[in-house]
């Protein structure tokens, strides 16, 4: 809401993968609330600086320009859904004129120059050793492939937990940016996020995120998280670290890269295993490692010469550009046809399996309560409503159990459901899992696992908590979510719960919906639901 004064207590944001600069347009759209109009003739913003920044990250940050806007236009299930019901409805005509479709509409003669200037240039390369080079590419390619199926099988937070202790080197590329951060030593933090590695490395000063900088010359060693996924390597090798290393880290690791650099020029450590040191006993990743032992051998027999090593560099930069042309290719082709189509087929079909559409995309029951549905996860919701989960929990409970689909925030640490809300926890799951599968085998995009995931106990002890009466001030201290999360996600589920209120009405349950607004009574209370804080 506008306000006389706006105060920003950090230059810095965590955005759910790493702690940055506030960008140009998360500075103007927070600053411009400052001043009420009518009321203050200017409004003031206060900057509170605790740490040091460079000038010109400041000065991007307060004058730069705002991020180009995007659409992000998806079509969800219950916008579908509600489609489906009007007879003169056409989802794929609502999609045509959407402003995502005419982003990429307007997209379309660069793509279509970009790929001309490509198609050009791949016809540039002319090759004597073709017949050579192309085997050693397609070895190359057997390696790599065998590297990623180990990497994807061992460098997982669970095989890698015990090997990252204090003073552990590991070889840090990320994965966002493929910056290399290069060999750095792990420093184990007990307050680490879930699925994240703490290490001692160089930064560059002033970057907005993450960039790998040199000691002395416009680096600074620092302490800086990183998904586990970033991780490519984990030495055999561990340093000893000094009590007092928080201290004195551009000290302690110059030191140490000028020890691997004199040991290992080529910064080739030692690194662990993964059947002796790491003991995994995956067949798959045995198979690997065998095979990638073999093709090293085939490999080392090659006899290279300055035509080869030449040619062989340029059939890469080839086929590199063949994969971008091919890719490129896609894109135009879906580019000049509706956005989302392919997407819209799979929801259709996923409908048609739930029983929510009929085989004519006539609308069934299931269907209309999830046309209600907008607050949560509409299919899951619905699953949960014709299960008869609800049924069997008091007005409480069943407020508490919707606490899984108003939270979005990963909570550093795992939260256990209630004791009396376990079994009903794991129904939600279980249809989870199942609805999951249904859209991978309708052919949608969707990661089953990550799907799972979101569903989350982490607001049903505090839920429980804030219905029995608990004050807010004693919520806050019993749980790691920030006030305004609490906050936000009661609202959301309030909004929730007079859905879920209206859907118990359409099948004809009076009973249920009489819990759902009893619930609405329980956690309506106090300041998460004051109009305004300064009443």
């Amino acid at each position: 809401m506008p306000a006389r004064t706006v105060v920003f207590t950090n230059v810095k944001k965590y955005d759910g993968k790493e702690t940055r600069y506030l960008r140009p347009g998360e500075y103007i759209q927070m600053s411009g609330r400052a001043g009420r109009r009518g009321k203050d003739d200017q409004g003031t913003v206060i900057l509170m600086v605790d740490q040091k920044i460079e000038p010109t990250v400041l000065k991007n940050m307060i004058f730069g320009k705002a991020d180009p806007l995007t659409s992000s236009f998806y079509l969800g299930y219950n916008m579908l859904l509600n489609l489906m019901k009007l007879e003169a409805a056409d989802p794929e005509g609502l999609i045509s004129k959407s402003f995502r479709q005419f982003q990429t509409n307007n997209k379309l003669p660069e793509l279509q120059k970009k790929l001309k200037e490509l198609e050009e240039k791949e016809k540039t390369y002319i090759f004597t050793q073709e017949d050579i080079v192309k085997p050693l590419y397609h070895l190359k390619l057997a390696i790599d492939q065998h590297n990623e199926n180990i990497h994807e099988a061992i460098y997982k937070e669970a095989v890698l937990l015990p090997f990252l202790v204090d003073g552990r080197l590991v070889h840090i590329v990320d994965k966002n940016t493929l910056f290399d951060f290069g060999w750095v030593p792990v420093l184990a933090d007990r307050k680490r996020k879930v699925g994240t590695v703490s290490v001692i490395v160089s930064l560059k000063k002033g970057a907005l995120q993450p960039t790998p900088g040199e000691l002395g010359k416009g680096g600074n060693a620092g302490i800086t998280s990183f998904n586990i996924e970033c991780i490519s390597e984990v030495s055999t090798l561990r340093l000893g670290l000094p009590d007092n290393v928080r201290d004195n880290l551009d000290t302690f690791l110059f030191k140490i890269n000028n020890a691997i650099k004199k040991k290992y020029p080529d910064f080739n450590l030692p690194v662990l295993d993964p059947i002796n040191d790491m003991k995994i006993t995956d067949q798959n990743v045995i198979e690997s490692i065998k095979k990638i032992k073999e093709l090293k051998e085939r490999w080392k027999q090659v006899q290279w010469d300055d035509i080869t090593r030449k040619e062989f560099d340029m059939f890469v930069e080839r086929e590199n550009i063949r994969e971008e042309i091919s890719v490129l290719r896609s894109t135009v082709v879906q580019s000049k046809d509706v956005i989302l189509k392919d997407e819209l087929r799979g929801m259709r079909r996923v409908l048609k399996r739930l029983g929510y559409v009929s085989e004519d995309d006539i609308i069934q029951t299931k269907g209309r309560v999830a046309a209600e549905l907008s607050a949560g996860n509409e299919l899951l919701l619905t699953e949960l409503l014709f299960s008869g989960v609800f049924s069997t929990l008091n007005a409480k409970q069943a407020t508490a159990l919707l606490g899984c689909f108003v939270l979005d925030e990963k909570p550093k640490e795992q939260v256990q459901p209630p004791k009396d809300l376990e079994e009903s926890f794991a129904l939600i799951i279980t249809n989870a899992t199942r609805i999951a599968n249904i859209m991978a085998d309708c052919r949608l995009n969707i990661n089953v696992n990550k799907y799972i995931e979101q569903f989350r106990p982490t607001m049903l002890p505090i839920v429980e908590s804030w219905c029995d009466g608990m004050t807010f001030a004693q919520l806050i201290q019993g749980s790691e979510l920030f006030e305004g999360s609490i906050i936000r996600g009661m609202r959301r589920l309030e909004e929730l719960l007079v859905q879920m209120t209206d859907a118990s009405k359409f099948m004809g349950n009076p009973d249920l919906a009489k819990k759902f607004e009893e619930g609405v009574t329980l956690i309506k209370r106090d300041i998460i639901f004051a109009a305004s804080l300064y009443i």
